[in-house]
């Protein structure tokens, strides 16, 4: 490989690295400026910039001609990196953005959406330069399509690492300045020596650009929308920042701590007890936890007695173990060891979090996670519990729901694999026969009065008990709620009658209202007992209005819970927060995706008139397709593999995209031994075997220790199959070129990208109405008509 084809392949690989890096920083901002469904159109938005790209690039194939290659790319280099820096400067200071609190909830909706079309449009334009560069290199170097394309891939693996390191370094705003310089940098590789004026300047735009952290906070504010709780902070309250590539966090002071019952979620109506000084802590802007103040005076905690969350207490037995996912600010384990636990294993999976609990305010809290009774974990809940072979009195989860995605945003929505039947028999087999499952979650009915979140979580509890062989699920059930929150407790054994009255007893003193009792029906509470009595509880399921049926790790969207004939239905959205929740926005994003396909469809036909070549946009389109399927998939199920949403992205995405270079880059090589055809019914045939026992395989290793080995089973079990995918779009970009028809690949680069953007959609629309099995198998099925669509020119 001569020096000329090596230089370009580090040019595009380090610029690649940039875009990549940007999609997932962005993802984070997104979480927190907007709401965290909202992250996914930032992949969305990228892959319909870069197929606009490809299209422009295809129109203005006669201008490009003559124009020089170091000219052209150097150009786009500059262009993105300032294109991206001025869309930061949009989505941080839009007009649209709603100040007041008293605005009307039609006008918060209307100008969040005209927030949401402003930032998108501006940041497609940055991503339509990305990908116009990158086509434009590809057609350029025509001859060396795989090695070109090889190092698109290889830098797109390494901005995925770059992205965690980069925000975990300065957060979200930072991490993204640095990367828009990093693309201007880029510019470099490819100018110098020829063009010195050229590379000059993109070293002055590249220090203008870092030059603007220095007005950081006033350039780039990170405002919250209404509805999040960070709107009612003052800056006069914040006390601490961090912002690492799982979330952003932030302390502040509660204002009227003796009188404000924020973060004591659902505090009994009969409290008297005088409330704790406390701090809040801020996740992505609305998640919330709480860390108390410490103090060693008599009844300083007595309040906890009026917190529903902690009523099991009245009939655990004494000194109890008890295990707590999600331990937050420390407050569960304040209660438990006020409540005489023996010893607690608490776990918290946010590393911001941790370390504030055992360093920056541990003696605020008393040192809480230090307590000698108390040993912290940080890591993801169910899986420090799957690798223990302790039993427990009590595991607990007090709203361990922070409406989030997970690490990989971009790639998904509100997926929570601690809400899914395989996840209740973990905790059932982890606990003694006396043992106790407490879950704190939102009560939130519908408008209508229907319960939604709440009956999901009993429907939940009672499958997964019925699964464990138990016959009738509802005698070892007890739930009742106060105010916005409800507690649902669930025993091994049934509840005694004397367990029951002491519950009731307590819903009676607490003024809690009881929602289900396993000795007697409550009639305002039916639809919890209509669910126990129905004889088919699939059909029970398919009439209510919502969806209540239990997620397993197949489709763990727990809190996706409309069915889609109603997601345009006001009444039908989370009271208080958003109208415009996951799957709103995934229908949304599908309809105009697939009206800008058309558009596409019918722009080239009109370019494409004596070079029609539909066999290949299919192609092409086919492989787009069912790459961005199998990645979607392969992401989400190793999640619970890896433990922890950071290994899943870094580990899921940088094997997928460096395996996948490397097969483009051997794609030549490969293609003289097997056709290509044969290679994509191969990667079908994977496809089709991991839609079947890939999730009992996955799940049989989870165990596995130590994490290094899982990392490495995980890498063996997505290299083989991604080398092969990598071959698909040189080869035929190849026999394209070869054919004459060079200038015809910015079609078919349009279609690949919006045939990904289209695929990532349809992944979790597939996920959430079916399972992440029949994704993977509408994957298998796109790469057996890529195979019959492969193009034969010679």
């Amino acid at each position: 490989m001569n020096k000329k084809i090596l230089g370009q392949m580090c040019y595009l690989g380090f610029f690649s690295a940039g875009v990549l890096a940007s999609e997932i920083i962005l993802t984070r901002i997104f979480s927190v400026v907007f709401w965290y469904h909202f992250g996914f159109l930032v992949l969305s938005t990228a892959l319909l910039g870069f197929g606009i790209g490809g299209f422009l690039v295809r129109y203005h194939a006669d201008i490009l001609k003559n124009h020089p290659q170091k000219a052209v790319l150097s150009t786009g280099s500059i262009a993105s990196g300032m294109a991206l820096i001025l869309a930061l400067l949009v989505l941080t200071n839009n007009p649209f953005h709603i100040s007041d609190p008293k605005t009307s909830p039609n006008t918060i909706a209307l100008f969040m959406g005209l927030e949401l079309l402003s930032t998108s449009f501006m940041l497609i334009v940055p991503f339509t330069i990305m990908g116009a560069v990158t086509l434009f290199m590809l057609q350029r170097e025509k001859e060396n399509v795989g090695p070109v394309y090889a190092a698109n891939l290889a830098g797109s693996a390494m901005g995925c690492l770059a992205a965690i390191v980069l925000m975990n370094m300065g957060g979200g705003v930072k991490a993204l300045v640095f990367v828009s310089s990093l693309l201007v940098l880029s510019g470099i590789l490819i100018s110098w020596p020829d063009m010195k004026k050229t590379a000059g300047l993109c070293v002055a735009i590249a220090v203008i650009i870092q030059c603007t952290l220095f007005f950081n906070e006033s350039l780039f504010p990170i405002r919250s929308p209404q509805g999040k709780p960070a709107t009612t902070i003052e800056p006069s309250q914040m006390m601490m920042t961090d912002w690492t590539s799982l979330a952003r966090v932030d302390i502040y002071k509660e204002k009227n701590w003796q009188t404000n019952e924020f973060g004591l979620w659902g505090l009994s109506p009969a409290n008297r007890s005088l409330l704790p000084e406390r701090l809040g802590v801020l996740i992505d802007y609305w998640a919330y936890t709480t860390i108390l103040k410490h103090s060693v005076e008599p009844g300083y905690y007595d309040f906890l007695e009026n917190l529903p969350m902690y009523g099991m207490y009245r009939i655990t037995p004494p000194n109890p173990e008890m295990m707590i996912i999600g331990s937050g600010g420390g407050m569960d384990i304040r209660a438990g060891i006020h409540f005489g636990a023996s010893h607690i294993d608490a776990v918290e999976i946010n590393p911001s979090i941790f370390k504030i609990m055992t360093d920056d305010y541990a003696d605020y809290s008393g040192t809480i996670y230090r307590d000698p009774k108390v040993t912290a974990h940080l890591g993801e809940g169910r899986n420090v519990l799957r690798s223990s072979d302790k039993i427990y009195d009590i595991i607990q989860l007090s709203g361990v729901d922070t409406f989030s995605a997970t690490q990989a945003g971009a790639f998904a929505l509100t997926e929570n694999y601690l809400y899914t039947m395989e996840a209740f028999g973990t905790y059932l087999n982890h606990l003694k026969p006396q043992g106790l499952l407490s879950l704190t979650h939102w009560y939130l009915p519908s408008t209508t009065g229907y319960p939604r979140f709440s009956l999901r979580l009993f429907c939940l509890a009672y499958s997964a008990l019925k699964a464990q062989g138990i016959s009738e699920p509802d005698k070892h059930m007890f739930f009742f709620h106060s105010k916005r929150f409800a507690v649902l407790l669930v025993k091994k054994i049934p509840f005694s009658q004397a367990e029951i009255q002491t519950l009731s007893d307590l819903c009676t003193e607490k003024q809690y209202t009881c929602l289900f009792r396993p000795d007697r029906v409550i009639f305002s509470s039916m639809h919890f007992y209509s669910f126990v009595k129905s004889p088919d509880k699939q059909a029970w399921f398919n009439d209510y209005p919502f969806n209540v049926s239990p997620p397993t790790d197949d489709s763990p969207f727990y809190f996706e819970n409309r069915k889609f004939g109603t997601i345009f239905n006001p009444g039908n959205y989370i009271a208080g927060y958003t109208r415009f929740d996951g799957q709103t926005i995934l229908i949304a994003l599908f309809i105009e995706l697939l009206l800008a396909s058309s558009i596409l469809v019918i722009g080239s036909f009109r370019m494409e008139k004596k070079n029609s070549d539909i066999k290949g946009w299919l192609y092409f389109f086919c492989i787009g397709m069912g790459f961005m399927l199998a990645e979607v998939s392969f992401a989400q199920q190793l999640v619970l593999f890896l433990g922890h949403p950071v290994y899943a992205l870094s580990v899921v995405l940088f094997s997928i995209l460096l395996f996948s270079g490397l097969g483009s880059y051997y794609s030549k090589a490969l293609a003289k031994r097997l056709p290509v055809p044969l290679i994509l019914l191969v990667v079908s045939l994977i496809f089709a075997v991991q839609a079947f026992f890939g999730i009992p395989i996955i799940r049989g290793l989870s165990g596995m220790e130590p994490l290094l080995i899982r990392i490495g089973v995980a890498v063996l079990f997505l290299g083989p199959v991604s080398f092969l995918m990598g071959s698909a779009f040189p080869e035929a970009a190849s026999r394209l070129c070869n054919d004459g028809k060079t200038e015809s690949m910015g079609i078919y680069w349009a279609f690949n990208s919006f045939a990904s953007v289209l695929g990532a959609v349809l992944a979790i629309i597939i996920a959430i109405a079916s399972g992440f099995t029949v994704v993977m198998l509408v994957a298998c099925l796109c790469y057996i008509l890529a195979a019959l669509f492969f193009p034969k020119y010679p």
